[in-house]
């Protein structure tokens, strides 16, 4: 029973998080197109985007994490290979958030300037994100 709370509240706060990842994602490249960054509208944007990360994606991310590993714990699968090969991908889209709440900030405290592309995609997020999933819904190995 225990599992299954911890594999539903892990499943909950994964969607929120990737809505998150995604959001900031969408708004850096928004903001990247946009002829004069740094005016009011934008950087209401930005403030916006900022206000939902620490809202919901931080949290959400945090918990993925707290219930995750609860439920590993729980099931026994330290050892597994698709495991530990997820934590890898989980550890790069932690990493990936952090540097995007970092841009988002910078962007947020920086008038008129207009950033340099940071090279990441919403498509390259899907991707990590579906090769999570399949990870743990195939349990490879």
């Amino acid at each position: 029973m225990i599992y299954l709370l911890l594999k539903s509240l892990h499943v909950i706060a994964v969607v929120a998080f990737v809505a998150g990842l995604l959001l900031q994602s969408l708004v850096l490249r928004i903001y990247r197109a946009m002829p004069v960054p740094g005016m009011p509208d934008e950087r209401r944007l930005l403030s916006q985007a900022q206000r939902w990360d620490r809202i919901v994606t931080t949290p959400a991310l945090a918990l993925t994490w707290i219930c995750g590993l609860a439920a590993a714990m729980q099931a026994g699968w330290f050892a597994s290979g698709w495991l530990q090969a997820k934590l890898v991908v989980v550890l790069i889209l932690s990493m990936l958030h952090g540097l995007q709440a970092g841009e988002l900030r910078r962007l947020a405290g920086a008038a008129g300037t207009a950033p340099a592309p940071s090279g990441r995609s919403p498509a390259l997020l899907l991707a990590l994100v579906a090769c999570a999933v399949a990870l743990a819904v195939a349990k490879p190995g």
